[in-house]
């Protein structure tokens, strides 16, 4: 756990977006590459919707899209968090998710309709409105070190005053740099992976004076909770 500064006894929470190693959704051409830039420029900000599956449990889904790509957490009553990056449809502007979920932009101004493929047992349309307030990360210092746990393994989260963050697992390493306060996504790498990979970063807090970081990712070893 970690105190928070003065400057931020204010503030409740704030997100930050991490990208590693560089642009999230797929693209096949030149062409498809400008329509992707096009969609996200228009489209950023944060959808979220709560709704009853087919078996009468709670679930939401939350869709963040920045200029650099798209990121999409889903959440149930028993605690339970998957989270997908996008892969980017230029024909028909769809995002798609892990080939498990598809969100197109609705014909309402600043509304996503997100829908579950083939053989799930979810609703098989979810509109998610965005959120008319978005949290931030202007006011949290994140300087330090945090401890997390993943795969059984005991791991080590430095995050420096300039912003950069490193994380040593096995033989491989995380490094890159934290989003600006004007951007959701960063960039990063793992020197022992090739793909691309997103991450959700989120502040719970505590109390007036202690915080907890939680880390949504499809990355294993980023996944989860740091103190």
């Amino acid at each position: 756990m970690k105190n928070i500064s003065t400057r931020i006894l204010a503030s409740t929470a704030f997100l930050v977006l991490l990208n590693l190693t560089g642009c999230d959704i797929s693209i096949n051409s030149d062409s498809d590459d400008d329509a992707q830039a096009k969609f996200l420029n228009l489209n950023m900000g944060m959808y979220q919707s709560v709704f009853s599956n087919h078996a009468h449990q709670a679930q939401r889904l939350t869709l963040i899209i920045d200029k650099q790509g798209a990121f999409l957490i889903e959440n149930n009553d028993r605690d339970e968090t998957i989270s997908y990056q996008a892969s980017f449809v230029a024909d028909d502007e769809m995002l798609i998710f892990d080939d498990k979920i598809s969100c197109a932009r609705d014909t309402s101004i600043a509304r996503f309709s997100c829908s579950y493929l083939a053989g799930s047992n979810m609703n098989d349309l979810t509109s998610l409105p965005m959120l008319a307030i978005l949290p931030t990360n202007t006011e949290v210092e994140l300087t330090g070190s945090y401890q997390g746990i993943s795969q059984n393994q005991k791991i080590v989260l430095d995050v420096a005053a300039s912003g950069q963050i490193s994380a040593q697992y096995n033989n491989c390493k995380i490094s890159g740099q934290l989003a600006k306060s004007t951007q959701y996504l960063s960039r990063f790498t793992d020197s022992c992976e090739t793909g691309q990979y997103l991450a959700y970063v989120d502040v719970e807090q505590l109390s007036d004076e202690q915080f907890v970081v939680k880390l949504y990712s499809e990355h294993p070893m980023l996944e989860g909770y740091w103190f």
